[in-house]
């Protein structure tokens, strides 16, 4: 049973992850991330980077609406939870209850939870948020799981954003609709001219995406393999063991919308049509996403949206 199954647990975590969260003290089941930034940004992709570590140290954390017009452009909202535009963030409706919880003074220098990787290439930045549970199997031990948010800029802005939510309210599908629709993400430009070593860095990283055979596999990943998605086992012998179960199928089903690579980073972002949960008949969109590090030629780690499954109910 897919993660994607249970969309209220993945945005209240996604809540969470905004305000900082208790690390969870127990064995864990799969490695935490060391923090690290692409090493290839361009000075405007590294300021684009930067500033939506911003975003989230003044105005998601900190709460500081007042800078709301610093931050914001149109804000084209993909999380199918959150209203369109800033209101989706700082309005009544927001995220954050701005009435109800005042802001912190002075404003961090810091992000006291910063992301664990970071990056940014062309037009978009993107920040990968780690955190711990308990692991459902065994509630001794904890794993690790990870969270995507991905922007795209536009006149120095935040213009669009999308995110790992899946839909968990009545008619929330439709409750961020934007007044001019964007379109669809295959379509999008301003991702960046690629290196000779980045696209030599893409075609390692789709070879593993496309669960090829393991004479293939053997070839591109590292040995000491890390694998943040806790649903598989560490290394390279243990990846080639789960040939075949690395996507899940909604993933292969649907086209690549979105692909970024910056230096030896692979960013990968699939739109899901998928029935609203509260209205029979209707659909809705939202997003998945991969993430790969290669290094020295060969696939090093890996990241992804997925979560460990529930307990199958008797």
């Amino acid at each position: 049973m897919s993660f994607f199954n249970h969309p209220a647990a993945l945005v209240r975590a996604t809540i969470l992850l905004a305000f900082g969260f208790a690390p969870i003290r127990a064995e864990s089941i799969n490695p935490p991330t060391t923090l690290q930034a692409s090493p290839s940004m361009t000075a405007q992709e590294k300021s684009h980077r930067d500033f939506v570590v911003d975003y989230y140290r003044e105005l998601v954390r900190a709460r500081h609406a007042e800078l709301a017009p610093k931050y914001f452009g149109a804000y084209i909202q993909h999380n199918p939870n959150l209203l369109n535009g800033p209101a989706g963030i700082i309005g009544p409706k927001g995220v954050i209850n701005f009435a109800k919880l005042p802001p912190v003074n002075p404003i961090p220098e810091k992000l006291e939870i910063p992301p664990v990787v970071s990056g940014a290439k062309g037009d978009f930045a993107w920040v990968v948020w780690e955190r711990e549970d308990k692991d459902p199997k065994d509630p001794s031990k904890t794993y690790h799981y990870n969270f995507f948010d991905i922007f795209r800029f536009a006149n120095g802005k935040l213009e669009e954003h999308w995110d790992s939510a899946a839909a968990k309210n009545p008619n929330a599908a439709t409750a961020g609709t934007p007044a001019v629709p964007p379109a669809p993400p295959a379509r999008l430009k301003g991702t960046g001219k690629l290196s000779a070593e980045e696209k030599k860095n893409l075609q390692l990283a789709t070879i593993k995406l496309k669960d090829m055979q393991d004479a293939r596999l053997e070839k591109v990943i590292d040995p000491d393999y890390l694998e943040h998605d806790p649903n598989l086992p560490q290394g390279r012998a243990g990846f080639m063991s789960q040939v075949g179960g690395t996507q899940s199928p909604d993933r292969k089903k649907s086209p690549v919308s979105l692909t970024l690579v910056s230096g030896p980073y692979v960013f990968v972002m699939w739109d899901i049509t998928a029935q609203d949960p509260t209205v029979p008949g209707t659909e809705y969109t939202y997003n998945q996403f991969d993430l790969t590090r290669i290094e020295k030629g060969l696939i090093k780690e890996h990241w992804n949206d997925r979560r460990m499954p529930p307990p199958e109910q008797k």
